[in-house]
């Protein structure tokens, strides 16, 4: 397996930004890793996982030109064809107090997904999922507000 990220010009990316992808197999749950930087502009990742002979991209992109800083992509296996599930996520993973606050909120994150056919040709395809913005965390109670007992 090797992941790799482009820019627009498809020249590599080196930096911090952690890219990470998962794919089912018959054993368990396999994973790729790799470090790159965005510094806001528009990557295409790349990440190879030997399987078949069929290679899938799957661009995430908002709705109405929304910005999707981030997003989960999975390939969910089904009995015709298989579905993209993505998770639009909005902010630094970087960040701390965004990772926590993501943490804290999973069980209300929306996933948003889709089926997808992929057919035994041509060999190179691509899927391009369309998904809304991530809603904002709820807010955080006021520590400083009084409530009456």
């Amino acid at each position: 397996m090797s992941g790799r990220v482009l820019d627009g010009n498809d020249q590599p990316v080196a930096g911090a930004t952690v890219v990470m992808a998962h794919h089912l197999v018959l054993q368990g749950l396999g994973s790729v890793h790799g470090t790159v930087s965005s510094n806001g502009e528009q990557l295409r990742v790349d990440i190879d996982i030997p399987a078949g002979h069929v290679e899938l991209t799957v661009q995430v992109e908002g709705i109405d030109g929304a910005r999707i800083d981030t997003a989960q992509v999975l390939l969910l296996p089904g009995r015709v064809e298989v579905s993209t599930c993505v998770i639009p996520l909005a902010g630094d993973l970087h960040d701390p107090a965004f990772v926590q606050k993501l943490r804290k909120h999973t069980p209300h994150l929306k996933v948003y997904c889709q089926p997808l056919s992929i057919a035994a040709t041509p060999d190179k395809q691509v899927h391009t999922t369309v998904v809304p913005p991530m809603e904002p965390f709820p807010p955080e109670p006021d520590p400083t507000a009084w409530t009456a007992p």
